[in-house]
């Protein structure tokens, strides 16, 4: 989900086990305010995350569990501003196609 109005990104606990990422290499906790109520957050430094098919290299993200957020929903991620305003997006409305340059 593209969400310009969080500054940050955050993916589902249930990334972390597909991707086999351990818990352990959280570098913090932080304590986030979303539509859902405030929650905390783990810390990762991550290498790479691709975003449309463009690398972001050397980024923060944060980890929510969804579920036990009594967050349901069909997306495992948010996209905040510090990922969105590092590169120029467009919409293809009559493409139903997003691109990032």
């Amino acid at each position: 989900m593209l969400d310009t109005g969080s500054y940050d990104t955050y993916l589902d606990k249930n990334i972390l086990y597909i991707e086999q990422i351990s818990l352990k290499e959280a570098i913090g906790q932080v304590e986030v305010e979303t539509a859902n109520g405030r929650m905390f957050a783990d810390v990762f430094n991550i290498d790479s995350i691709s975003v449309f098919g463009t690398d972001f290299k050397n980024h923060q993200i944060q980890i929510i569990d969804f579920i036990a957020n009594s967050i349901i929903s069909n997306y495992s991620g948010i996209l905040g501003m510090d990922i969105l305003s590092q590169k120029n997006l467009c919409f293809h409305f009559d493409k139903n196609v997003i691109s990032i340059s």
